[in-house]
């Protein structure tokens, strides 16, 4: 199913069913890396009642033509990347997932352009984004995009090493 020029709908994760489609989206891609040597996420870690009853970050289906396609998750705080953000001028990309059917099509950018909506129409200055460290092509994917490297940032204690992206959203 080709679908490369439509546009991209969000939808915030309101229902159970929603929680649940967001959480399968996650686990299909993790699922897709583990099996392609690309080390991310664990699939058994999208507990989807857990990402209803989260306050933190807000859950968003991405939607073509219709079909669900991909999911994100933004944030106004991260203070486990970002902890010297300390102003509210900034919306946070995680979890940011596309059905593996659909590589190749630039799904992810085209959620990007939604969330930098969002961004924009809520007043936000920057969008704001990590990834592992150890991910050459999707470092290069958010290059691509326009996101400016900024940094590697490191959680000792996790032993965690983040590539931190962001794009101005507003002059």
């Amino acid at each position: 199913m080709r679908m490369s020029n439509t546009r991209i709908e969000l939808i915030s994760a309101e229902t159970p069913a929603h929680f649940q489609t967001a959480a399968n989206i996650l686990r299909t891609a993790s699922q897709w890396m583990i099996e392609h040597n690309v080390s991310n996420w664990n699939p058994d870690q999208f507990d989807p009642a857990k990402m209803q009853q989260q306050t933190l970050a807000k859950v968003y289906l991405a939607l073509q033509a219709g079909a669900v396609v991909g999911t994100t998750q933004t944030q106004r705080t991260d203070p486990l990347v970002w902890p010297e953000i300390l102003t509210n001028d900034t919306i946070f990309v995680h979890k940011l997932a596309v059905l593996p059917k659909m590589a190749g099509q630039r799904i992810a950018y085209k959620i990007l352009d939604e969330v930098c909506a969002i961004g924009r129409q809520s007043g936000l200055k920057w969008l704001r984004l990590d990834c592992r460290a150890d991910r050459p092509k999707l470092r290069e994917y958010y290059k691509g995009y326009g996101l400016q490297f900024v940094d590697i940032f490191e959680i000792v204690e996790r032993n965690l090493v983040y590539a931190r992206f962001e794009l101005k959203l507003a002059a």
